[in-house]
């Protein structure tokens, strides 16, 4: 929790969150809907970049056990 609260003190001071207390409940929201959206782009391209490097993976698995196959 301490961590999350230091990321979200860095977050509302650089204006990224808005934060409004209820009693002693704290709601945070974005301050900005593009924020999502660059979310949204840059897991996009990591997600295609772990796929990219899983067919990279099982492109070297095939060619290791094509050359096991040789050798036996």
């Amino acid at each position: 929790m301490a961590n999350l609260s230091q990321h979200l003190a860095v977050m509302r001071s650089t204006n990224i969150v808005n934060s409004r207390r209820e009693g002693v409940t704290i709601y945070y929201s974005l301050s900005d809907k593009r924020i999502m959206q660059a979310f949204n782009i840059i897991t996009e391209i990591l997600m295609n970049q772990l796929d990219r490097d899983e067919k990279l993976r099982q492109e070297f698995v095939l060619h290791l056990q094509d050359t096991n196959a040789e050798l036996e």
